[in-house]
């Protein structure tokens, strides 16, 4: 008989088996078209966002540009939702994998200590560094172009930079000349890096790093895991650049300091406060 009525429709009867009042059944559709109409504007805006950023953003980098722009609390597993039910994409990063290239030991070459140690986790501005070397392939001219660039561990931010056709001492070297240049001499800074030949050569060891007062330190042989935060930074910065239309080093580099403006004083990052680096730079500092 139950079933039976519940055939006919018994709107009573289902009420009373789901333990729901009447009310709540007729104002569900009413609940979800106020929903749905919130959503739209939260899409629309959405949407804008990441067509601005060219669908680059994830789900959390996406939360927090909107937080900044509309200066209005949003969930990111409501940004979750509404990606997944309203289509806004994300481009996804393609794996790029590579087989460590290690020197052979020579005669001159200086094996600094790990004095990082996969210590990442730091709260004081420019104490601890990271540097490396990636590449850049440019479509125009069909070949690689080479970016060395020093990173801070505890802020993320990107101390300095150097672009280059060749990855060559000069390179290694322009990377630490500019963040002076930027920044000046920092005092007990430790540098860390792999152990390409740029960085264990004499000249780079002695002259670049010790006259300055900088402490070497070096990841373990072929482990790029001791150097994850400098490491880690490549493919990011490579989601955002576009070398379609550079046609000389000097377009290279102008596209290089645009994206790596936007990283050091645009782009928030989810677990330093949803802050930018140079934001988050400044808090710590003020913090000590």
């Amino acid at each position: 008989m139950i079933v039976s009525r519940m055939k006919k429709g018994s709107i009573s009867l289902r009420c009373a088996l789901l333990n729901m009042a009447r009310s709540t059944y007729y104002e569900h559709p009413q609940r979800a078209h106020k929903q749905h109409i919130r959503d739209e504007v939260t899409v629309s805006r959405l949407r804008t966002l990441a067509k601005v950023k060219k669908f680059k953003l994830g789900i959390k980098t996406l939360t927090m540009a909107y937080i900044r722009v509309h200066k209005e609390t949003i969930n990111h597993k409501r940004v979750a939702r509404l990606k997944r039910e309203y289509d806004i994409p994300t481009k996804i990063r393609r794996r790029r994998y590579a087989t460590p290239q290690q020197p052979k030991p020579t005669q001159g070459m200086v094996i600094a200590d790990n004095v990082v140690n996969r210590e990442f986790r730091v709260v004081t501005p420019y104490r601890f560094a990271g540097t490396d070397v990636t590449y850049l392939w440019i479509p125009q001219q069909q070949r690689y172009a080479y970016l060395a660039h020093v990173r801070d561990m505890a802020t993320g931010e990107y101390l300095g930079w150097d672009v280059s056709y060749m990855n060559d001492q000069v390179l290694a070297d322009g990377a630490i000349l500019d963040m002076e240049k930027r920044h000046g001499r920092f005092t007990n800074l430790v540098l860390h890096s792999d152990r390409g030949g740029t960085y264990t050569a004499a000249h780079f060891q002695n002259t670049i790093l010790a006259q300055r007062g900088i402490t070497p330190s070096m990841s373990r042989k072929g482990n790029c895991i001791d150097n994850a935060p400098t490491e880690s930074g490549h493919g990011h910065l490579k989601d955002w650049f576009e070398f379609e239309d550079c046609l000389t080093v000097e377009d290279i580099k102008h596209e290089v300091d645009r994206v790596i403006h936007y990283f050091n004083k645009e782009r928030p990052q989810w677990h330093r406060k949803k802050m930018t680096p140079v934001e988050y730079r400044n808090h710590l500092l003020l913090s000590t």
